[in-house]
């Protein structure tokens, strides 16, 4: 963050770096507030941390992942725009970008609202526990959203990503005959490389995450089995990392 900042004071902040930074602001933001929450929780036996961070936790969480989906969304066509012509640095206003970055933003917050309307503590024999309590009269819409939320969030915007990083490395395989222009097209096919490695990481470590809230949602629905502790605390671990 600091090479990046002290890069942008220097010069103008450009699109893709800024991007980053936004991935690295959501990361800070998960290490500062969710994950202590999320380590407390598994830590005791009862919920002890009262109803505010029972109805945000999840929500915040589930805003940072969305925001960190789209942003590598949008990175990827910028990088494409990029490669497709590296000679021809594409300019945005820094007024531009922060539009970008609050759109990005403001549609991570909305799509995981449910998680936070629906989150509700229950006494049980152990004492309070945070659970989703969904009403008879909104079982129709989350049985929709629990299919839906997870192509918004997690599949299509890393689909996309992929799709455009893979078209932006095959541009990147174009051989230019001007020293100039090839060395420009080797510094393009690292960045399309790195973005690209960070995607797939992105996407196989989330994975497991989803398939273990997906079968949460489903278990809610049909009184099934819930899914093993292990596997939804390694779910967890590897999220975070």
């Amino acid at each position: 963050m600091g090479v990046l900042i002290t890069n942008a004071r220097k010069s103008k902040l450009s699109l893709i770096n800024a991007l980053i930074l936004n991935l690295m602001l959501a990361d800070c933001l998960v290490l500062a507030f969710a994950v202590p929450f999320k380590a407390t929780a598994y830590s005791r036996a009862s919920w002890t941390l009262g109803m505010f961070v029972c109805k945000t936790c999840d929500w915040f969480l589930h805003s940072c992942m969305a925001a960190k989906s789209f942003t590598v969304a949008i990175m990827a066509k910028a990088c494409y725009r990029y490669v497709s012509n590296p000679t021809k640095q594409v300019s945005h206003r820094l007024k531009t970008i922060l539009v970008v970055l609050l759109f990005t933003w403001l549609l991570a917050c909305v799509v995981p609202i449910p998680q936070w309307l629906f989150s509700t503590l229950q006494r049980e024999a152990s004492g309070m526990i945070c659970v989703q309590a969904v009403p008879v009269d909104a079982h129709d819409f989350m049985s929709v959203y629990v299919k839906a939320y997870p192509l918004l969030a997690y599949c299509i915007p890393l689909s996309f990503a992929l799709l455009y990083f893979w078209k932006a490395y095959g541009r990147c395989q174009r051989r230019s005959s001007k020293t100039q222009n090839l060395r420009t097209q080797i510094r393009s096919r690292k960045l399309t490389l790195m973005l690209f490695s960070l995607t797939v990481a992105m996407a196989t470590m989330w994975l497991p995450q989803w398939v273990s809230w997906v079968w949460m949602r489903h278990t809610l629905e049909t009184d099934g089995a819930f899914p093993p502790v292990l596997f939804t605390l390694s779910a967890q671990l590897l999220m975070f990392s």
